[in-house]
This record gives C-alpha cells, sequence and structure tokens, in this order.
C-alpha cells in the first residue's frame, strides 16, 4: 500500500491545500501535520482516517492560508521581541561576534508576531477540509 494524494481548495478568502502520503506497514503510524489552528482537529483526523485506513505509515499534511492579506492585523509582540533582541545581542558580544543579523533573528523567533486571521475562516476552512 504505498500512495500520495493532494486536494486543493482555493475561493476569495482563503486557501486550503492537503496532502496524504502512505507506505506499506504492518501497522497503522499516523501522522498529522497543520496550523497550529487546526490542532484541536488532530484527534478527528486520526480518527476519520484509522476509520479508513487498517495499516500503514501516514502523513496528513493541512495548510491553510488566508488571502485576505491586505486586511489581516499583524501583531508584534513588542516586549517579547525586545528581551529575544537583548539575548541574541548579548549572546554576540559574549563571544565577540557580529550582532548585524540579531534585528532579524528577533524578529523571526517564536511567538514575535502572528497574523490574526479570523476564527469563523478557520471554522469554514474546516468545514471544506472534513468534506475532503
Amino acid at each position: 500500500m504505498t500512495g500520495f494524494g493532494l486536494a486543493v481548495y482555493e475561493d476569495a478568502n482563503f486557501t486550503v491545500q492537503i496532502e496524504v502520503k502512505t507506505l506499506n506497514s504492518k501497522f497503522l503510524d499516523l501522522n498529522f501535520r497543520a496550523p497550529k489552528q487546526f490542532s484541536e482537529k488532530e484527534t478527528e483526523v486520526k480518527s476519520i482516517v484509522s476509520g479508513i485506513l487498517e495499516r500503514g505509515k501516514v502523513n496528513v499534511s493541512i495548510d491553510f492560508s488566508a488571502k485576505k492579506e491586505d486586511d489581516l492585523p499583524i501583531v508584534i509582540q513588542e516586549e517579547l521581541f525586545q528581551r529575544y533582541y537583548e539575548k541574541y545581542a548579548g549572546m554576540a558580544e559574549m563571544v565577540n561576534g557580529s550582532t548585524v543579523d540579531v534585528f532579524k533573528l528577533a524578529l523571526q523567533s517564536p511567538g514575535v508576531s502572528t497574523i490574526n486571521v479570523e476564527k469563523s475562516d478557520y471554522n469554514e476552512a474546516w468545514k471544506i477540509i472534513y468534506r475532503f
């Protein structure tokens, strides 16, 4: 049992892509990867897949991207950014290293910047994902 499946849904608000890869195996080994907004659905997805497949290594991947990029509020956690920046700059100075890329590194650190997508967009996307 080896297989690959890809489904893509796109409308004016968002794009959803679901990818399923399977490999032959004696037991069911299910892997689920999705944006954190869909992490609560992991149990449901695993239940659906295990109801269909009896065995194999299965990777289910869900990607979601909002299209209303101009309207999306970008939130920067300034205090967290400053803590990362100071920590990285201090570490660079400690080893006499360059601090040139510290700003970029701090800005890309976990939790510093987020894009708030409306919960209703995720709920609508989940309805579409569930149909696949």
